[in-house]
């Protein structure tokens, strides 16, 4: 290698280590300066106007006589009370012509033995953020459940109630 090539290989070397010890300064000054996001979202997204009544209310409160007042909700033309809503074992069904007729344990309930499986898992079977995902297990899965249940081997300890056996 001949002493130009030489000294040309260093130019290149030292201004690559230049330009690195400068985007890392400038990369460390970026990050420690950057702005926190906020954990609100703004307040021209944040809704509002939500009804109370679909909600259960608090545990501790005492339960109001339902007064009968019909409840709906925007594309249904079902309406249904405040017992039909929140103090039944039977599930409401806003939108019935959306999908099939389910069956009997989906919708109702029995009072005093079970509550329908649509009150919590809903009632195409998608389930809430604290509820199961049904749809698409196997048949086989859900035949040995219900079997479990019925012998005791499986238990839902953190319910207060043991609404699925």
């Amino acid at each position: 290698m001949n002493h130009r090539s030489l000294l040309l290989l260093c130019a290149v070397s030292a201004g690559c280590l230049i330009f690195s010890v400068f985007a890392v300064t400038q990369l460390s000054h970026a990050s420690q300066t950057a702005a926190k996001p906020a954990s609100e979202p703004p307040a021209n997204v944040v809704r509002t106007d939500y009804p109370d009544w679909p909600w259960p209310r608090g545990v501790h409160e005492p339960a109001k006589p339902d007064d009968g007042q019909l409840f709906h909700i925007p594309g249904s033309t079902k309406s249904y009370t405040d017992t039909q809503i929140n103090r039944s074992t039977s599930t409401v069904d806003w939108f019935p012509e959306l999908h099939p007729a389910p069956p009997a344990p989906v919708i109702s309930g029995k009072k005093g033995a079970y509550n329908a499986c649509g009150q919590c898992h809903l009632i195409d079977g998608r389930g809430k953020p604290d509820t199961a995902d049904l749809r698409g297990l196997p048949v086989a899965y859900f035949l040995q459940q219900l079997a479990d249940m019925k012998d005791g081997k499986r238990v839902a300890p953190w319910r207060t109630q043991p609404s699925m056996t």
